[in-house]
């Protein structure tokens, strides 16, 4: 796989076409083999450029997310929007899949675009679970549904070196985790509640180019020991 010039067709390069194409072709339904096959090539792609640009490195992080998102979505969940979006986006701006190298502006709006619809598209889904819990506070089952969900955007915002914004889903957890040990559903879904606006305040400042720190009362609330 090449940084610049044409891309030279590879057996990693079919794989992933091949793997792209039945992607596809498995809609309006989300294919989760080929997509845990092209979450592999890109982390493969991802380990191939660990001396590149970091916008590169970044790409495929994203990249590999994405697909990690759609082999792990309920069965037979429907085909969305922006997951042709994304796949587009990857398609036409990766290095190595593109018919040309993407300069650093395209590579930059193409991180850009893959933030933008993905990470939003993964907050959306967390927020969703997180309100769950919220309006049902003393529900067992919903503050179980928040960890999972808590936790793959943590991972994904470490990978992403926003460390601000890990370390509230860190805390997040660990609030979750007490509320769950200790039986305090109802306090730990209040002391949860400030970190879903929390967070969509510092992803909102990321996508406006600023990076931004967690609120310390928000996290102090979030890693008080529950009583």
């Amino acid at each position: 796989m090449s940084v610049s010039g044409p891309a030279v067709p590879t057996d990693w390069r079919r794989a992933f076409d091949q793997c792209m194409l039945d992607l596809l072709r498995g809609r309006p339904s989300v294919a989760q083999a080929p997509a845990l096959i092209l979450q592999g090539l890109c982390q493969q792609a991802r380990a191939q450029h660990t001396e590149s640009d970091p916008q590169v490195r970044m790409f495929w992080v994203l990249a590999a997310h994405f697909f990690d998102h759609l082999a792990h979505a309920p069965k037979a969940a429907p085909w969305q929007n922006w997951h042709a979006v994304v796949c587009a986006r990857i398609m036409a701006a990766a290095p190595g899949l593109a018919p040309m190298a993407p300069t650093p502006n395209q590579q930059a709006e193409a991180l850009s675009a893959m933030f933008l619809e993905f990470v939003h598209a993964q907050v959306e889904d967390w927020q969703s679970v997180m309100q769950r819990w919220a309006d049902a506070p003393q529900d067992l089952a919903a503050a179980q549904a928040c960890s999972g969900p808590t936790a793959q955007l943590h991972m994904l915002l470490g990978d992403m070196q926003l460390d601000g914004m890990a370390d509230l889903c860190a805390a997040l957890l660990h609030c979750i985790d007490a509320a769950l040990a200790h039986s305090d559903l109802a306090a730990g879904a209040e002391r949860a509640g400030p970190a879903v606006p929390e967070m969509l305040r510092l992803l909102h400042q990321y996508a406006a180019g600023f990076i931004r720190s967690p609120d310390p009362s928000v996290l102090a609330a979030l890693r008080h020991p529950a009583v």
